[in-house]
C-alpha cells in the first residue's frame, strides 16, 4: 500500500528509544477529546505526531467564534502536539463523541453482489464503510482496478455434487502462486456461453498439474443494449440453464477451444484530499484472508491491539491486517454478514483521482451537535465515589466485558501515570438560524428558430424571471460551451425615480454565413451579481436544410427538462427529468451532474444509467446544484437546466458568548465542573494517576476563584443538592485532591506552515497548557525522576499567553494552588507546581508523583513473591530488595535526610507481619519515606563588612 507522494526505495523504521532506568516508567501521558477520525471511546497509544493525525486527522472545527470572528477547532490534538514537541515520547488517546455518530458508507465501482440479479452502472454496487464515524469521510474518493492473471488451462468439466447442485473442476497446468481458498477465477468462453465466475474450494496436486474444484459459481452475460461508452450491464443466468448450454457446448463437434481462465485480484484506490492509498491483491470471497470485506475499522483492530488478542495463524490475513495498520487505510469492510462479490464492470484502470473533486458537503455541520459532560464519561460510572470506582470498572469491563467510555475508559491502562481533558473547556455552542433570500430561478430558453429573420438575424427568447436586473446569454458550437460567445443584456433605471426597466428577455443573434452546423443555446438570470443556474441547453442546425452535405455528424437535438418534486420538508428531494420533445427517441442513457459551483467546475456524475428520477438529501448549509444530459451511441448530448438545492435557512454553529459565564454565572453542573471531579476520583481510585486541569481561556482571577470554591469540598455544612451529572466533591474525598493540579493561562504558540493541522496556521494558535505541562512532567521523568517539581523550566515554542494576569492576582491564586505559567528572561515557565490538596504533606506534586511511582515499584516487585514460602529468608530477600531500590532513588535525591535511616525504612519484622498474620499467608512490607521537598525560595543577603568589601550571605 502507498501513500501519497511515495516513491521506490528503502524505508527505514526506527523504534522508539526505552528510557534507561530499573524503576517503572512515569512519562506515558492519556489525553481525551474530539477529533476528525479513529475509534470512539477506545485508547490508542501513539509514539509520535505523524501517527497522531494519520489516525485521528486534522483538529475538527467545532463552531464559530463570533466574538474572536475565527472558527473554534478542537483542542485535543494541540494538545498532543504539544505534548510531543515538549519532549513527550507516548501517549494514550481517547477520541470522545456521540454514540450514534454516522459512519458514512461508500459504493465500491465495478463491484457487486454474487448473485446479483443485473449490475451495471453504480446501481446495486456493495458498499465499504470508512473506518471510523465522523464528517471526515465525505471527501474520500474511491476506485477499483482489476487485475487479471492467466492460468494454463487444460480441461474443464461440471459435474453434479449429488445434493442437488454442480461440482466444478478445472485441471491447470501449475498450481498459482500464493493460493488460498477463496479465490476467484473467470472463465471467459466467447459469445458461446455466458461468463463464469467460480469460487475455488480446494486444489489437488496430480501427476500433470493441478485439479481446482469449487461449487460456488455465478453466470452472467453482458445485455447487447449497453452503449460503447455507457457502464457495462451484466444479467444473471440461471445456473441449471447455464450448465445444460455447457454440456451442449462441450459435446459439439469438432470439441471447441478451452475458454480463457484468469484469477482475479483487485486493488483498491482511494484519495482525500491530496492524500492518497493504494491497497493490492484484494480477494472477493470472505474465505479468503485478503478478502476486502476483512478490512477492519478502527474499532476492531485497535481493540485487537488494545486486548492483546494472539495473531492469526493465517500468515495472509495477517499481512492484510498489517498493511491496513501502517498506513492506516482509510476505508473498511462492511458491518454485519460478510457475502461475497463479483467485479462486474470493473475495469482494469484505475480512474485518475487527481481529476476528481471532493463531494459536495455541509462543512458547517459538526460532528458533534450537543455539547455536554457526557460526552467525556461513562454514565454508567460517573456518579460513584473513588472508593467504589475502580471495582466497578474492572468488573464491568473484565466480568461482563462491557467497554468502558469517555475518560473512564483509560482506567484500565495501567502504563498510564498522567492524564488531562483538553477539549472539557468549551463553552458549548448553538446552532443560529438565519433566512435566506428567494433564490434567483433559471430561464426556460424557447426553442431556436430555424431561420433567421429579414436582417438575417435569429431571434433567441427565452421566460422573464422576476427580480432580474440582467440576463446572460451564451452560444458555441459544441454542448459543453466550453468557448461560447457570450452577450449581457441590462436592465435600464430611469432618472427621475429610478425606476428600473427590466432586462429583454429575447436576443438579435447574427451568425456568420457558413456551411450548416450544430449551434448551441443557453441562458441565465443575474441581479446585483448573483447569478440564477443555466436554463437548459438548446442545439439546432443552423441554418436549416432538408439535405446536409457539408456536415459530417448530425446534432442529438435531446435537450432535458430537469424538475423538483415536492417532498416533506425533512425529507430527501427527487429530481426528475424527461424529454422536452417526446418526439425524439429517449437517450441510450443518463449522466447526472452535481456541483457545489454554479459553473459546475467542481461537478462530478452521481447517476449514470437509464433512470429517470433521483431521490437527494436536501443540503442543511451549501447549496447544491445538479443538470442531466443524455447519451447515444457514445455521444452525449447538451446539458439540462440547471435546478438549485438550496436550505430554506442558513444553520450556523456559534460558540457561546463569554459574557453568559462571568464569574457570578460559573454553575455547579456546567460541563468543565463534571469533567474535573470525575478526573479527580479516577486518579484517586487508581491511585497512580495524576490529572492536569486546564480552565476555559477567558477566565481571569474571579473565574478561578469561583470555579476553585465549587470544585473543592466545603469546609462546613451540608453539600447542597445538585443536578449535576457528578456528584460534588465530599469533605471525605480531601485527600484526592492531591491527584489533580489546576493550571492557567493559555500559552501560545507559533505554528509553522507544515506543522499546523488547525484553522489559523501560520498564526499564534493558543490551546489549555496541557500538553505542555505533561510532556515537561514526562521529560523530567525520564531525565531526572519523577520526584522532581515540574517548574523553573521554560516551554519550547510557547511565544504568548491568554490573559494576562496583574502581580497581585498572581500572588492570591498562587496562595490557593493555582499554578500560572510566568513570562520570565528564560522564557514562559512556572514558578510554582503544586496540587489541589489543602494539607501540606502532600501540597507538592513532586511528593505526589514520587508517592505513585512508589506504588508502582510496589506493584511490580509485589508481583514476583506470589506463591513464594512465606519463611524468614524470604521476609529478608524481599527487604534487600527493596532497600537496594530506595537506596537507588535515596542516591538520586528524592528523599530527604542525611543519612539513608533517616530517609527511608522498609520495615517487614513482627509490627507488621505478627505470627496470626503469617499463618493465612498474608505478608505486609511497609515503606516508610522522607520524601524530598522542592527549594521554592532562597533569601540571599547583600551584606557590605569593610569600606570597599561586599559579601553575600544565604538566610
Amino acid at each position: 500500500m502507498t501513500a501519497a507522494a511515495r516513491l521506490p526505495g528503502i524505508v527505514f523504521e526506527v523504534e522508539p528509544r526505552q528510557p534507561r532506568t530499573l524503576l517503572p516508567r512515569m512519562d506515558i501521558a492519556a489525553f481525551v477529546g474530539f477529533a476528525s477520525s479513529g475509534p470512539l471511546h477506545l485508547p490508542v497509544a501513539v509514539e509520535d505526531r505523524g501517527r497522531f493525525r494519520e489516525l485521528f486527522g486534522a483538529d475538527p472545527t467545532l463552531a464559530w467564534d463570533a466574538e474572536r470572528g475565527v472558527p473554534q477547532p478542537a483542542l485535543l490534538g494541540g494538545a498532543v502536539d504539544g505534548f510531543f514537541r515538549n519532549g513527550g515520547r507516548r501517549c494514550w488517546v481517547v477520541r470522545v463523541g456521540p454514540d450514534d455518530m454516522p459512519v458514512r458508507e461508500i459504493d465500491l465501482p465495478g463491484l457487486m453482489p454474487a448473485g446479483v440479479i443485473s449490475a451495471g452502472g453504480l446501481g446495486g454496487a456493495v458498499k465499504a464503510r470508512a473506518r471510523s464515524p465522523g464528517r471526515w469521510a465525505d471527501g474520500l474518493l474511491v476506485d477499483t482496478q482489476l487485475r487479471r492473471e492467466r492460468l494454463g488451462l487444460q480441461s474443464v468439466a461440471i459435474d453434479p455434487d449429488g445434493e442437488g447442485g454442480w461440482l466444478y473442476s478445472l485441471q491447470l497446468d501449475r498450481a498459482p502462486d500464493d493460493w488460498s481458498p477463496g479465490e476467484l477465477l473467470e472463465l471467459d468462453f466467447g459469445d458461446a456461453l455466458p461468463r463464469l465466475y467460480l469460487f475455488v474450494d480446494a486444489l489437488e496436486a496430480v501427476s500433470v498439474g493441478v485439479i481446482l474444484t469449487g461449487a460456488r459459481a455465478y453466470w452472467y452475460e453482458p445485455l447487447a443494449v449497453s452503449p460503447p461508452e455507457a457502464p457495462e450491464t451484466w444479467e444473471h443466468v440461471d445456473e441449471a440453464a447455464a450448465v445444460v448450454d455447457f454440456q451442449l457446448w462441450q459435446s459439439g463437434s469438432p470439441a471447441p477451444d478451452l475458454p480463457s481462465v484468469h484469477r482475479l485480484r483487485f486493488s483498491l484506490h482511494v484519495r482525500l484530499d491530496d492524500t492518497k492509498w493504494r491497497l493490492a491483491d484484494l480477494a472477493f470471497h470472505p474465505e479468503h484472508p485478503r478478502a476486502w470485506q476483512h478490512l477492519p475499522d478502527d474499532a476492531t483492530l485497535f481493540a485487537r491491539d488494545l486486548e492483546h488478542s494472539p495473531q492469526s495463524s493465517d500468515r495472509g490475513a495477517e499481512v492484510l491486517h498489517a498493511e491496513a495498520s501502517f498506513p492506516r487505510f482509510p476505508l473498511a469492510g462492511p458491518e454485519g454478514a460478510l457475502e461475497p462479490s463479483l467485479p462486474l464492470g470493473m475495469d482494469a484502470l484505475a480512474a485518475d483521482l487527481d481529476a476528481l473533486d471532493r463531494a459536495p458537503g455541509d462543512s458547517t455541520r459538526p460532528d458533534i451537535a450537543e455539547y455536554g459532560s457526557d460526552l467525556f464519561l461513562d454514565d454508567r460510572l460517573q456518579r460513584l465515589g473513588s472508593g467504589a470506582l475502580l471495582g466497578e470498572a474492572e468488573r464491568r469491563y473484565y466480568l461482563l466485558h462491557q467497554p468502558l467510555s469517555g475518560l473512564h475508559s483509560l482506567l484500565t491502562i495501567e502504563e498510564i501515570t498522567l492524564i488531562a481533558v483538553p477539549d472539557a473547556v468549551h463553552l458549548g455552542w448553538s446552532r443560529v438560524i438565519r433566512d435566506l433570500p428567494e433564490p434567483l430561478k433559471a430561464p426556460e430558453l424557447e426553442p431556436i428558430p430555424a431561420w433567421p429573420d429579414a436582417s438575417g438575424r435569429y431571434l433567441i427568447r427565452w421566460s422573464a424571471i422576476a427580480g432580474a436586473t440582467a440576463y446572460r446569454l451564451e452560444y458555441g458550437t459544441t454542448p459543453e460551451l466550453d468557448r461560447p460567445n457570450r452577450l449581457d443584456l441590462f436592465g435600464r433605471a430611469l432618472s427621475l425615480d429610478e425606476t428600473l426597466i427590466p432586462p429583454p428577455a429575447l436576443a438579435e443573434i447574427e451568425l456568420p454565413a457558413d456551411c450548416p452546423r450544430p449551434h448551441y443555446f443557453r441562458v441565465r438570470a443575474l441581479r446585483d451579481g448573483v447569478a440564477s443556474p443555466w436554463s437548459g441547453t438548446r442545439g439546432r442546425i443552423l441554418p436549416a436544410v432538408d439535405f446536409v452535405a457539408c456536415l459530417a455528424q448530425p446534432i442529438d437535438e435531446v435537450a432535458l427538462l430537469v424538475t423538483r418534486l415536492a417532498s416533506p420538508p425533512d425529507a430527501g428531494v427527487k429530481l426528475s427529468w424527461s424529454l422536452v420533445d417526446p418526439d425524439f427517441d429517449a437517450p441510450d442513457a443518463f449522466e447526472l451532474q452535481v456541483a457545489s459551483d454554479l459553473g459546475f467546475q467542481s461537478g462530478r456524475i452521481v447517476n449514470a444509467g437509464t433512470h429517470t428520477s433521483l431521490e437527494r438529501p436536501l443540503p442543511l448549509n451549501a447549496a447544491q446544484y445538479y443538470r442531466v444530459r443524455g447519451v447515444r451511441a457514445g455521444r452525449v448530448g447538451p446539458w439540462s437546466n440547471s435546478v438549485s438545492l438550496e436550505p430554506s435557512a442558513l444553520a450556523t454553529v456559534t460558540l457561546e458568548s463569554v459574557s453568559d459565564f462571568d464569574a457570578a454565572q460559573v454553575s455547579g453542573d456546567s460541563v468543565l465542573l463534571d469533567v474535573h471531579r470525575a478526573l479527580i476520583r479516577c486518579c484517586a481510585a487508581r491511585g497512580d494517576l495524576w490529572a492536569c486541569l486546564s480552565l476555559p481561556r477567558h477566565y481571569r482571577a474571579a473565574q478561578v476563584r469561583e470555579h476553585l470554591r465549587q470544585l473543592l469540598p466545603r469546609t462546613s455544612g451540608a453539600t447542597p443538592p445538585t443536578a449535576s451529572a457528578v456528584p460534588p466533591l465530599s469533605l471525605g474525598e480531601r485527600p484526592s485532591l492531591s491527584y489533580a493540579g489546576l493550571f492557567h493561562p493559555w500559552p501560545g504558540v507559533r505554528l509553522d506552515e507544515t506543522a499546523a493541522m488547525s484553522p489559523g496556521a501560520g498564526l499564534v494558535a493558543y490551546g489549555p497548557p496541557d500538553g505542555a505541562i505533561l510532556s515537561q512532567m514526562a521529560r523530567q521523568a525520564v531525565d531526572e525522576g519523577a520526584w522532581l517539581a515540574p517548574a523553573n523550566m521554560a516551554y519550547r515554542h510557547v511565544i504568548a499567553l491568554d490573559p494576562s494576569f496583574s502581580e497581585g492576582d498572581w500572588r492570591d491564586l498562587t496562595a490557593l494552588g493555582v499554578n500560572l505559567i510566568r513570562p520570565d528572561p528564560r522564557g514562559w515557565l512556572l514558578l510554582n507546581a503544586e496540587t489541589l490538596s489543602p494539607g501540606a504533606e502532600l501540597r507538592q506534586i513532586s511528593v505526589r508523583r514520587l508517592l505513585i511511582l512508589l506504588r508502582r515499584l510496589a506493584l511490580r516487585e509485589g508481583r514476583g513473591y506470589v506463591f513464594e514460602p512465606n519463611s524468614q529468608d524470604f521476609r529478608d530477600l524481599v527487604q534487600h530488595r527493596f532497600e537496594q531500590l530506595l537506596s537507588q532513588l535515596y542516591v538520586r535525591g528524592a528523599f530527604a535526610g542525611d543519612t539513608p535511616t533517616a530517609a527511608y525504612r522498609v520495615v517487614v519484622d513482627d509490627s507488621v507481619n505478627p505470627p496470626r498474620s503469617l499463618e493465612p499467608g498474608r505478608f505486609v512490607v511497609e515503606l516508610r519515606v522522607a520524601p524530598s521537598q522542592p527549594l521554592q525560595f532562597i533569601t540571599v543577603r547583600l551584606v557590605q563588612s569593610g569600606a570597599e568589601r561586599l559579601a553575600l550571605e544565604e538566610v
